[in-house]
């Protein structure tokens, strides 16, 4: 009962979030910036956790599993539905790649990085660390667009670079998905070679066979309501296939939504439905973020410090030097990697994805760096973003 009282303050408190945080237009200019992405809500799920007003005790806590994987599923899927073959096929192939190497190049820096604090975690008996630490890589390497493009279109910036960018900012987190889910088929505790492929074989014909048994299933008569309440039912379902396999529901999710992009028909009732609960499920999915987050001791204070300063190192240089080389038409304004800055809420989904697989110490203080990278890259990514902008139209 208990738990199910905290689930529905979770849920009134995103119902009332998703309507207050994109409408932000009449706070004055610096503080709009500190609340352009909904940060605050992490803080917020602190604040009801168990090291503050102690409204979700652990025990609670650990009831909401079925929430988490909802959520995961829900992304997976939403993230799937944009891989429509014919949309990428239109993309710039240069741009593609800079995507790939960028997210690749991050990723590697934060990974290396990271390795000093191995014997940390292996002290605390951790044997799926290397998932650990491919999960730190991918939510690190992963750029958000929210900020960049709502600043852009604030200060009317037009320039062929933010193509670029936002191919980037909305691709990279596919990479980071794709990553984690090779990880948790190859790396996991126990497993050879051979397992690891059989998982990921089973991850893709599981997507495959729940897209296609969705698609054919009877839709055309249902009304909006009805279309969300079989879609919440199918995403429980596809979360729990996953959960049987012992694969991320996060990779099984968008596998079976890249099938589904490519599936159903544009004007598909099933598109309006899933984008309509957008806004509220990343409600939803940052408070939890803040509910799991520990308070961090020393070691986490310095990784945490050390992947913010590698990932934005990382993504300044590759913007700086290799990026040009990759697209040499395009002019590059100064600072033009200041504005991959910001992490966003998919960083905070991929930190959950591994902390719902492999519950314990080591991965709640793992995770509570990612929240951490979160949460400084969203305060300072408004004004890096900005002051680049600046630069651009000078």
């Amino acid at each position: 009962m208990v738990a199910l009282l905290g689930l529905i303050i979770i849920l009134a408190l995103a119902y009332l979030g998703s309507i207050y945080v994109f409408a932000k237009e009449k706070l004055p200019t610096p503080i709009r910036y500190l609340f352009y992405s909904g940060w605050e809500f992490i803080l917020l799920g602190i604040a009801l956790g168990p090291f503050a007003l102690q409204l979700f005790p652990p025990a609670i806590l650990s009831n909401l599993d079925p929430v988490i994987h909802l959520g995961l599923g829900w992304v997976g899927l939403l993230i799937g539905l944009q891989l429509k073959a014919g949309d990428i096929a239109k993309l710039n192939r240069r741009y593609l790649l800079a995507t790939c190497l960028q997210s690749i190049f991050t990723g590697l820096a934060v990974a290396i990085v990271s390795m000093p604090f191995i014997y940390w975690f292996q002290s605390m008996g951790a044997s799926h660390l290397p998932i650990g630490i491919t999960v730190l890589a991918a939510a690190s390497a992963i750029s958000a667009p929210t900020i960049l493009f709502l600043l852009g279109r604030e200060k009317g910036f037009r320039k062929e670079i933010m193509t670029f960018l936002k191919i980037i900012t909305n691709l990279d987190a596919v990479f980071a998905i794709f990553a984690v889910g090779l990880a948790f088929c190859f790396l996991r505790p126990g497993a050879g070679f051979q397992d690891g492929v059989k998982f990921l074989l089973q991850s893709f014909a599981a997507g495959g066979m729940l897209a296609f048994i969705f698609h054919f299933a009877p839709r055309k008569e249902l009304s909006e309501n009805e279309t969300l309440v079989v879609l919440f039912g199918f995403v429980l379902f596809s979360s729990g296939v996953g959960g049987l396999l012992q694969v991320s529901p996060l990779f099984l999710n968008m596998i079976c939504g890249i099938f589904l992009a490519n599936l159903l028909p544009r004007n598909d009732p099933f598109y309006g439905a899933i984008i309509n609960i957008e806004k509220p499920l990343y409600v939803v999915l940052l408070i939890i973020s803040g509910l799991m987050f520990n308070i961090p001791g020393g070691l986490t204070l310095i990784l945490a410090s050390l992947v913010i300063v590698a990932r934005l190192a990382s993504k300044y240089y590759f913007i700086s030097v290799p990026a040009p080389r990759l697209a040499p038409y395009l002019e590059f304004p100064p600072r033009t990697g200041f504005a991959l800055t910001s992490q966003g809420a998919m960083a905070l989904v991929i930190g959950l994805t591994f902390l719902s697989a492999y519950p314990g110490n080591d991965s709640r203080a793992l995770f509570s760096v990612i929240v951490l990278s979160v949460m400084v890259n969203e305060i300072i990514a408004p004004y890096l973003i900005s002051h680049f902008m600046r630069k651009a139209a000078e």
